[in-house]
């Protein structure tokens, strides 16, 4: 990388923006597939005589969210 800097050639910078591309989409995908998840588990579970904890049952979906999601990005 720094030999590439340093002739010139802005191929590796390029791939690496590339793939940093790739990497934030796919952050993003799982984002939005974490809350369309936690928000329809919510809904089911807290529908019927349980409605009036739909609001608790979605930021606690939220938050279990972010604790599994927290875990995989520490173990990986």
């Amino acid at each position: 990388m720094a030999f590439s800097a340093l002739t010139g050639d802005r191929w590796p910078f390029v791939r690496s923006l590339n793939g940093i591309g790739r990497d934030l989409l796919a952050g993003v995908v799982c984002g939005v597939l974490s809350l369309a998840f936690g928000l329809s588990f919510a809904a089911l579970i807290f529908s019927g005589p349980l409605a009036p904890w739909l609001a608790y049952g979605i930021a606690a979906s939220f938050i279990a969210s972010s604790v599994a999601a927290l875990v995989v990005a520490l173990g990986s």
